[in-house]
């Protein structure tokens, strides 16, 4: 098929630009002929990443539903795999209605229990509406949204165990700390930064050969000052609390620099309000380190070693997500750290999340989901086009299909 694959462009920040980067090579693997329309990233004219063709989007003007139908048709696609949240990028009430023979698989995360009529209504919209977690293929079903499942996918061949020691001084972190650590963007407030922060400072005053790793920028616009949120709850920025390289971070820290950074933590904390998948999860265990996360959303699916935060320790806020709170937090804290103390369970531990994650390989992923989905897919359009205009469109998924008119 030729497949039009809308998200970050592959050499941007950020989970989408990482599965961006995994999968397309893939499918091109594959036999499909590929071209990526960048969200981000690239903002006017072509280009070419990998070999593959790379559309840009209108700058400043993120639900251009016209000129990606246009790309649909330049391209001549069989078929759109777009990757975003569901309510953000493309209208596609609208998208369907001017292109109404565009086939369009929308791979998008589900945050929490509740979808709002917007997002019900854009999932009902599109061909394939596919879940990254089994989370969110439960919460379309109860709202009477029948959802495919392909996880997100790591390369665990670069995500792996490696030697602790050597990823600190190549970090340039204490060699003799309990080292916890966040990865997540400075973005809104479903992170939960603030928790995370007071529930380590907590923590640190009890135990204090520990630090705190923020894989994050220490202030942006759409942001909170999370330095200023530290030096509240009492820690020293630069002893107690690391912040990442901004301007490493900007360029954007992938492969081999983020398996050190991993490498170099005991244990993950992402305690968030929900998450649709939450990659770092995988990617954390995939090279070893367990991690303490919400027993609530996608989180709960992805703890192969590790704590949870119960939900009873946490409350209900905005969209029907849960805060963890930051006593419960500390607390998972100390059990990660006297688990760490002891070699033989923590040697355990690194090999059941190690073990855990190994199904979520890029390979795996493109193998058990992506491939058995795009043959159907591909079965439902010669299906479609075997038979008169008059009966074709609903073949492949149920919806119209082919290219726009």
């Amino acid at each position: 098929m030729r497949i039009l694959w809308l998200s970050r462009a592959p050499w941007e920040t950020g989970g989408y630009s990482n599965q961006t980067a995994l999968f397309t090579p893939r499918l091109v693997a594959m036999g499909h002929e590929v071209a990526i329309v960048g969200i981000q990233g690239i903002a006017s004219g072509m280009t070419e990443w990998r070999g593959i063709p790379v559309y840009p989007m209108l700058v400043n003007d993120l639900r251009n539903d016209t000129i990606i139908g246009l790309h649909y048709k330049d391209w001549q696609a069989d078929l759109m795999i777009s990757l975003h949240d569901v309510d953000q990028v493309v209208d596609g009430s609208v998208l369907v209605k001017r292109f109404p023979r565009l086939l369009w698989a929308l791979w998008a995360p589900i945050h929490s229990s509740l979808l709002s009529g917007k997002e019900q209504a854009q999932l009902r919209a599109v061909s394939v509406p596919i879940a990254m977690a089994r989370f969110g293929e439960r919460i379309a079903r109860d709202h009477g949204l029948p959802l495919r499942y392909v996880p997100h996918g790591v390369d665990t061949t670069v995500l792996r165990p490696r030697e602790r020691a050597e990823a600190r001084s190549r970090l340039g972190w204490p060699a003799d700390v309990f080292v916890a650590g966040m990865v997540a963007a400075n973005v809104a407030t479903r992170k939960a930064f603030p928790q995370h922060i007071e529930g380590f400072a907590s923590f640190h005053r009890r135990y204090p050969d520990s630090m705190l790793y923020l894989h994050t920028l220490e202030a942006a616009s759409r942001g909170l000052d999370l330095a200023s949120v530290c030096l509240k709850a009492g820690l020293k920025i630069g002893r107690d609390v690391v912040f990442c390289d901004p301007y490493r971070y900007f360029l954007g820290v992938q492969g081999l620099q983020m398996a050190t950074v991993y490498n170099g933590m005991d244990v993950l904390l992402m305690v968030t309000k929900g998450e649709g998948f939450g990659l770092p999860i995988v990617e954390a265990q995939a090279c070893g380190v367990p991690v303490i996360i919400g027993d609530w959303s996608a989180m709960s699916e992805l703890c192969f070693a590790g704590w949870k935060v119960r939900r009873e320790e946490s409350t209900v806020v905005e969209n029907d997500w849960r805060l963890g709170s930051s006593d419960a937090i500390a607390d998972r804290l100390e059990a990660a750290y006297l688990a760490s103390r002891d070699p033989e369970q923590w040697l355990a531990l690194r090999h059941q999340a190690r073990t855990g994650a190994l199904p979520y390989d890029v390979d795996r992923v493109t193998e058990e989901h992506w491939l058995p989905l795009l043959k159907e897919i591909e079965r439902g359009i010669a299906s479609d086009q075997a038979r008169p205009m008059s009966q074709a469109g609903t073949a492949a998924t149920g919806r119209s299909s082919g290219r726009p008119e």
